[in-house]
């Protein structure tokens, strides 16, 4: 079983077995939180090294210190925004703004590199895995834009009505496939992939985001499967979908504002009237926090998530201690897990009125090899 806590996330192990949590309501353990007063932006991204974070500011996006919450920048934007994202090769920042703009912006000074006009209302974007080109949504059409100068590499239509407008969109992690969505009162709610190529289509399928479309998108980090949801709660259950052909593997309870896979693939974290993380493999359901509303997002390492509410608030949480089927190899018992902070202790004891034992040092690679030495023997990782 397991117990979560304020401060120390402990897991029982019996040697028999492993019995996996069934994901308890309660409240994260916040690292640090603040407030931009008067913010209108809803979404959130984390710079590649896992220090910085971009999110709303009271006159525009606020730049914060992931490690402590401290402030580093404000970047003026005389609108709404609900599109953010860092470059992977951490040289710029774009935001997609209700000016009907994209800004790109240089991270080592946070100038104005550039900014492309007459796009949508907060239009979709996304960049390459490879940081050469970005991806934006203008109505109906999908550009390629050079990410140096901004100029158009190719263009297509990804909606076939008018009163449309592309949502959503999202690179494969190989760079070869590019995902879309459209958003629009139930007259699109398929999702598309596309040839980043050639721009033609590889596969379409209908989704369950029946009555907004589709206004979420993300790939799994190998790139063999990818999420979508809806901006609106009303709009369908977040689903999980084969890359290669389109074919639905899972259909979740949740309807959500928006999703993130952890970087090892392992969990699936989403927000809508709760924060939910679910193991990618199964659904199962690993933990249920009782906040909702805005945009989630992992840092690189995946120990820590950060969410974006209404009003502003922005904080940075630890990601739930969560271990994988426990192995038994050649007499011993191999241990893997995901989340926590990066540093845990493994117990032991034989007895519950016996006091527990710290074996060994600090554990910080996520997996450890245990002998079977007892056949009564209980282990539990703490997370301090």
């Amino acid at each position: 079983m397991r117990t979560s806590l304020k401060t120390t996330l402990l897991l029982l192990l019996w040697l028999t077995g492993l019995a996996l949590p069934a994901g308890a309501q309660g409240t994260p353990n916040i690292l640090w939180q603040a407030t931009a007063p008067g913010s209108r932006i809803t979404s959130l991204a984390v710079s590649p090294d896992g220090r910085l974070a971009a999110g709303p500011g009271t006159n525009g996006v606020q730049i914060w210190q992931i490690a402590d919450g401290s402030s580093v920048r404000t970047l003026v934007i005389s609108s709404w925004v609900n599109q953010l994202a860092f470059s992977p090769d951490g040289k710029y920042l774009a935001s997609g703004d209700g000016n009907k703009m994209v800004k790109l912006w240089r991270t080592n000074d946070w100038s104005l590199a550039y900014t492309i006009t007459n796009l949508q209302q907060g239009p979709p974007l996304a960049f390459s895995p490879d940081s050469s080109m970005l991806a934006v949504g203008k109505s109906q059409i999908i550009e390629l834009r050079n990410v140096a100068d901004g100029s158009l590499i190719r263009s297509w239509q990804a909606a076939s009505f008018s009163s449309m407008g592309v949502s959503a969109l999202a690179f494969s992690p190989d760079g070869t496939k590019l995902a879309s969505g459209v958003s629009f009162r139930s007259a699109d709610i398929t999702l598309k992939v596309w040839s980043v190529a050639t721009g033609q289509l590889f596969w379409s399928v209908p989704t369950a985001q029946t009555n907004y479309g589709v206004g979420r998108i993300v790939f799994s980090p190998d790139g063999s499967s990818l999420a979508t949801g809806s901006e609106y709660l009303d709009s369908g259950p977040m689903q999980l979908w084969s890359a290669a052909d389109g074919s639905l593997l899972h259909t979740f309870p949740e309807n959500v504002y928006c999703m993130a896979f952890s970087p090892d693939g392992l969990m699936l974290m989403s927000i809508g009237t709760n924060i939910v993380f679910r193991r990618v493999a199964d659904g199962a359901l690993i933990q249920n926090y009782a906040i909702g509303g805005g945009s989630c997002v992992f840092t690189p390492d995946g120990h820590v998530f950060l969410r974006v509410g209404g009003g502003g608030t922005i904080f940075a949480a630890q990601v739930p201690l969560w271990i994988t089927p426990v192995a038994q190899l050649d007499g011993n018992l191999v241990l893997n897990w995901t989340g926590g902070t990066g540093s845990c202790h493994l117990q032991e004891r034989t007895n519950f009125m016996d006091a527990w034992q710290t074996i060994g040092d600090a554990l910080t690679n996520q997996t450890v090899t245990i002998p079977i030495q007892y056949s009564n023997a209980f282990y539990r990782l703490i997370v301090p």
